[in-house]
């Protein structure tokens, strides 16, 4: 008998005597076409997947776009009438357009919560008036998270709102002058906003204007032919966001921008990674101006690889020129910069009370001969006077992408040598390291630690 009652409940199938809506809560994290699937299981099974409110379709999946597109027709005409909560259709048939404006069209009819479409345009051809996002989705009063990853031409109809909309992500392509201010005027209870895209040559104001903002993300990059001509100038982003707390900005091409009213703001990150300032020569002046507003954060990560490419270096010009400003609350501070390079240690000059420290080595230093600069002129330079928040404060630091060469161990030195509160430091390494993690571990050991509880890790 008990050998019967342990084979039993081997075959039992716990899944199946799992009631209906739980069973479709577990599969509408899967992909449309494996949940699908699933109806083969049992007779049970058949029904189930019909009342999934997640429909989640990748063409990829597929041989062709025309199994493709019957599957999703397929799987909107067996659908009962329960509602759609999450509406996900990733796909490239763009000469299928008017199956794919039915679905969009159809989705807002079921409560639908969240869409997130992706529609892209590999080798096919249509008139942009073809390709138009349906009006219907500009008046669904349900929709909270609108994800616009695609080649649809996004135009607000005259009159449109969506008032529990919360979270809009858009990625566009030579956006129009006043593309945002007209879909933020229909979104006020807009919490989360990301943005990204080219932008071309030309007057562009890119405003930014919602009361209920909290996250604001701005991906810009500028496409120009001959960038060293480029009139950079008249691309402007303008912000107005009283809640908002956290400010991210990744450009090329660094615009004028003005962030208005953003005493709320808790955490920042500017990519500049891509950014020559040779090039531009209104760079500094704007990297100090946009820093300058941003100054009260507690939380910063700067990616500026071009900070310290130009003749002469940056970090005198910054210094003479733009003095950067203090950054009175800033307790984490992560830096991305090239692994021969010294600006870094102005950053702590303005830190009075940084806690927490990353510095994360790009180690790409090829191609700095055409702007003149020499490889001992990148090498490491320890400023003059230990920054205070060495002294006091700082007591925890990452070096990320180590690779053991002899600048970066003189970086480390210095901080090790003049943490005099530093509990721990966190060495992650890279590609291509010049020695062993025994043998950094065992260079950095023997290196003076002024604090005697400071703890030095290789991972």
């Amino acid at each position: 008998m008990a050998s019967n009652s342990k084979s039993q409940l081997r075959i039992t199938d716990r899944i199946s005597d799992l009631p209906d809506s739980l069973i479709c809560h577990i599969l509408s994290f899967l992909p449309t076409k494996n949940s699908v699937c699933t109806s083969i299981l049992a007779s049970r099974w058949k029904r189930v997947w019909a009342s999934v409110t997640s429909l989640d379709f990748h063409e990829i999946y597929f041989p062709d776009s025309e199994s493709f597109v019957l599957f999703v027709s397929r799987v909107f005409y067996f659908r009962n009438s329960s509602e759609i909560q999450k509406f996900k259709p990733e796909c490239y048939c763009v000469e299928r357009f008017s199956h794919i404006d039915g679905w969009i069209r159809t989705a807002p009819m079921h409560n639908l919560a969240e869409l997130d479409l992706c529609v892209e345009n590999y080798g096919s051809f249509l008139e942009d008036e073809n390709l138009k996002l349906p009006k219907s989705v500009f008046m669904c009063k349900t929709l909270v998270v609108l994800k616009l990853r695609s080649i649809i031409i996004i135009n607000t109809p005259t009159s449109w709102c969506l008032p529990c909309l919360k979270v809009l992500l858009i990625s566009v392509s030579f956006p129009g002058h006043d593309l945002m201010e007209k879909l933020l005027l229909g979104c006020p209870a807009l919490e989360d906003l990301a943005i990204s895209g080219t932008v071309g040559e030309g007057y562009l104001n890119f405003n930014v204007s919602a009361l209920e903002l909290k996250k604001l993300g701005i991906s810009l990059d500028t496409e120009n032919d001959d960038r060293c001509l480029a009139d950079y100038n008249d691309l402007n982003v303008l912000v107005r966001a009283p809640k908002l707390e956290y400010f991210g900005l990744e450009q090329n091409v660094l615009s004028n921008c003005v962030l208005k009213n953003l005493k709320s703001l808790v955490e920042a990150t500017i990519d500049l990674t891509y950014h020559v300032p040779t090039e531009y020569s209104g760079f500094v002046g704007r990297a100090t101006a946009l820093l300058a507003q941003i100054c009260h954060v507690k939380y910063l990560s700067l990616s500026a690889h071009g900070l310290d490419v130009s003749i002469p270096l940056l970090v005198s010009c910054f210094l003479l020129n733009c003095e950067l400003p203090v950054f009175g609350n800033l307790k984490q501070l992560r830096l991305v910069l090239h692994r021969c390079c010294s600006w870094w240690a102005e950053f702590l000059m303005s830190s009075p009370i940084l806690e927490f420290l990353v510095l994360e080595h790009d180690c790409n230093c090829d191609g700095l001969g055409e702007y003149g600069i020499k490889e001992k002129e990148l090498l490491w330079h320890p400023p003059e006077l230990v920054p205070n928040c060495l002294l006091s404060h700082v007591k925890t630091i990452c070096i990320n992408r180590f690779l053991g060469k002899d600048d970066e161990f003189e970086v480390a030195k210095y901080l090790l040598k003049n943490g005099e509160v530093l509990n721990s430091m966190k060495i992650c390494t890279g590609r291509n390291i010049v020695c062993t993690k025994e043998v950094m571990l065992e260079k950095l050991l023997m290196f003076e630690r002024v604090s005697k509880t400071c703890q030095v890790e290789i991972a």
